[in-house]
């Protein structure tokens, strides 16, 4: 099984072309999807998926999606955890092993850090404290999560078979992208977002295994 492709830093800066404006709309149903009232995987997702060398465009896209779900002051949160881990980035320090592990450390700590200067303000209880530590640890393990599904993706058409753990991974992403979808009903409160899931698991039933299926459901 071969390492996902890491998004390297080879650009300070330029000019967005077309597949960063593909990867900003999942980066913008990644950043409404919610758990427990926080939304900690759209930073996750820049942090993982986005290339740095148009940071500027993930963070806007963050912020974007972060204020259609009435997030209020929690997009301070975010908004920190994104630079935080873009000035890592931009440091670079040279790990030569673990380096996918440290990363996502490094990712769960920046929300944890952007909750904190969020939390000297808003603070009421132990619980702000319990719920900042959960999703400091859903961000950090959303971080591999997305690493893998993009590494079966962008090696999709080289390889003949997928490991089991980036199958669930890849599911998982689109979990996660459908519950971005969440509040955008038809006429008739029809749901996009439970239109999307049934056809993504009738999708995964015709096109992989049943264990694949299985996994999808």
């Amino acid at each position: 099984m071969s390492e996902p492709n890491i998004v390297k830093n080879t650009e300070v800066m330029r000019t967005p072309v077309l597949k960063d404006f593909s990867i900003s709309a999942l980066l913008l149903l990644a950043s409404r999807a919610a758990v427990f009232g926080t939304y900690p995987f759209g930073v996750a997702m820049f942090a993982a998926c986005f290339d740095k060398s148009v940071a500027y465009l993930g963070v806007t896209v963050l912020c974007i999606g972060l204020m259609t779900t009435g997030v209020g002051v929690g997009l301070v949160k975010y908004l920190i955890a994104a630079l935080l881990f873009w000035i890592f980035t931009r440091i670079n320090p040279p790990f030569k092993k673990n380096r996918k592990i440290m990363e996502s450390v490094v990712c769960g700590a920046s929300v944890f850090v952007g909750g904190l200067a969020v939390l000297t303000y808003s603070f009421v209880g132990m619980y702000d404290i319990l719920l900042l530590f959960m999703e400091s640890l859903v961000s950090a393990i959303m971080y591999i999560i997305f690493q893998k599904a993009k590494g079966l993706i962008d090696d999709g058409k080289r390889r003949n078979h997928a490991a089991q753990d980036e199958l669930i991974s890849v599911a998982v992403c689109v979990g996660v992208f459908i519950t971005g979808l969440e509040g955008i009903v038809f006429p008739l409160n029809i749901s996009l977002s439970n239109l999307v899931s049934v056809y993504a698991v009738m999708s995964l039933a015709m096109h992989t295994s049943l264990a694949a299926a299985g996994s999808g459901g």
